[in-house]
């Protein structure tokens, strides 16, 4: 999948990204790939969801875009957009690339957007009820 795909994905499943422009998008996409902090789903040559995440300290601020600190212990989930089936291969994709992770931090949309942060173990036993 190249990054093009992915950005035209992003847009139509979350339309505020359209608003930023294209070639930045591209470059933050770039980001996230180069560095493995990207999980896409794909099924039959189509991406059905995408997955963003990076290491922040708690001291850092997750609306600074390129910030991240490799020796936090919490990745921040930058955004997931596409089917609900896309959180287990973000997680094992969490597990491989940052091994030491043991907290997700995201912003909740359904709460006003504020960050919260959860346990990943308990927060990966929720998702198999």
């Amino acid at each position: 999948m190249t990054n093009e795909m992915i950005a035209d994905f992003v847009i139509a499943e979350h339309p505020p990204s359209a608003n930023w422009p294209r070639e930045r998008l591209l470059e933050w996409i770039d980001w996230f790939r180069r560095d493995g902090r990207c999980a896409v789903l794909s099924k039959k040559d189509s991406i059905v969801g995408v997955a963003f995440a990076r290491l922040l300290s708690d001291s850092q601020k997750p609306e600074n875009h390129y910030d991240t600190d490799p020796t936090s212990r919490t990745a921040y989930i930058d955004l997931v957009v596409g089917e609900s089936r896309l959180l287990r291969p973000m997680l094992a994709m969490l597990r491989r690339r940052f091994p030491t992770v043991r907290r997700l931090r995201f912003a909740r949309e359904k709460r006003g957007g504020k960050t919260r942060t959860y346990n990943l173990d308990r927060f990966e036993r929720a998702l198999d009820g």
